[in-house]
């Protein structure tokens, strides 16, 4: 049986959500449920859409004008088998670094020790770890949502693209249908506004 991942969006050119031009997935369904979630519409995973993992690798591997994948949620590590998975397939055809959002802290799920779970971390170059903490929230916290969550970068690929960066877009608005669809990682969050049209 074919492997799939339980979706909330995708995102094929996204530059608030990490270094550079990103594919970004935001995968469907979480159970921290963090109080003041900035996309609660992530969490319950009856809402999200299936999408198998090598189709979603071959749509990635058309993207020709990006830097890397950007992992999201709802909760990554809630789905870490067939991310694994994905990022192998697009492993074998393109150099992506791949930055992985997780409410749990990095220590956490060391000492969990969960197979899949750890190579997920295994495959990121980076991670945000931590839960979101509404009292935390600011606005100049690069790509992180409150101060009490950590961004570790573990391969060099990323920290010399993140030294080279001049300007880093915070914010991206793109029109979605009558939706306006605002992504990057500020006090607002990645959520919908309707367009008066």
């Amino acid at each position: 049986m074919a492997s799939t991942l339980l979706i909330h969006d995708l995102i094929p050119n996204c530059e608030a959500l990490g270094p550079g031009r990103r594919f970004v997935i935001s995968v469907q369904g979480c159970s921290l449920r963090c109080p003041g979630c900035l996309v609660p519409g992530t969490h319950d995973p009856k809402k999200g859409r299936e999408v198998s993992v090598r189709e979603l690798a071959e749509r990635i591997l058309e993207e020709k004008d990006i830097d890397g994948i950007t992992l999201i949620g709802g909760e990554p590590m809630e789905q870490a088998r067939p991310l694994v998975e994905l990022l192998e397939i697009v492993d074998q055809y393109a150099n992506l670094s791949v930055f992985t959002y997780t409410g749990y802290t990095l220590r956490y799920l060391l000492e969990k020790k969960n197979t899949w779970q750890l190579r997920l971390l295994n495959a990121s170059d980076m991670v945000c770890d931590g839960p979101f903490v509404l009292g935390k929230s600011a606005d100049d916290l690069l790509w992180r949502g409150s101060a009490n969550q950590r961004i570790y970068v573990f391969s060099e690929s990323c920290r010399k693209q993140i030294e080279n960066l001049r300007e880093q877009v915070k914010m991206e608005f793109r029109r979605r249908g009558d939706r306006l669809q605002v992504m990057g990682v500020v006090d607002s969050g990645v959520m919908q506004l309707p367009l008066n049209t």
